[in-house]
């Protein structure tokens, strides 16, 4: 029987989490993210990297946690990774690149993007409203 890890009460995760390559034979390593709320201070962010047994549940562990409480933080990571993903997309180009090609690439891939984050962007004010309104009672 496995062992829940405790969870702190203050914590909403509303995202589904990030499964990075199957590299590992035991584990699966994921990334989520998870909001820290607090009815008496401005909601902060924190990264949860992940390990989760493939075997047993019990031997599942946090790799780390990156917290953050500035959203331009949050954006430059965001930034990064669309740069990250629009570079691995190009690669299939091997050629020289024209401006115009990255600026067509950077707008296809927000526009892929652009309405499940903005689902997300609801669904996770509702959920934060909602566990704020419970820590109050």
């Amino acid at each position: 029987m496995s062992e829940a890890r405790p969870r702190p009460v203050n914590l909403v995760e509303p995202l589904r989490k990030i499964e990075t390559d199957d590299s590992l034979k035991l584990f699966n390593q994921v990334i989520k993210f998870q909001f820290i709320v607090d009815p008496c201070r401005p909601v902060s962010v924190q990264l949860l990297l992940d390990r989760i047994s493939k075997v047993r549940l019990s031997d599942s562990r946090p790799l780390g946690y990156v917290h953050f409480s500035r959203d331009l933080d949050l954006l430059n990571l965001a930034e990064q990774a669309v740069s990250c993903a629009c570079v691995m997309l190009m690669q299939m180009n091997r050629g020289p690149v024209s401006d115009m090609e990255v600026e067509r690439s950077v707008d296809s891939a927000l526009r892929l993007i652009r309405g499940d984050a903005v689902y997300a962007i609801k669904h996770c004010l509702d959920l934060i409203e909602s566990k704020r309104k419970e820590m109050i009672k």
